[in-house]
């Protein structure tokens, strides 16, 4: 079995962009990428989830319509 690697808080949260404060309350909303509770207070997240996670939110631009505006 090969293991992912494993990224700290801190980590995560450069690899995302935001800070740590950030990505413990997306996690504390469920919100952020999957991690993993290692003990009471230690949590790790694997790179492929980060990975994972980030392609999930990926967004095509919206096309403009006949007048110049954008349409749904």
């Amino acid at each position: 079995m090969q293991l992912d690697r494993l990224l700290s808080t801190r980590q995560a949260a450069d690899v995302i962009g935001v800070s740590v404060t950030t990505l413990k309350r997306m996690r504390y909303a469920d919100l952020g990428p999957t991690y993993t509770k290692i003990g009471a207070r230690t949590y790790r997240y694997r790179a492929a989830d980060i990975e994972d996670w980030i392609r999930d939110r990926r967004c095509r631009p919206q096309e403009a319509g006949p007048e110049g505006g954008l349409h749904a």
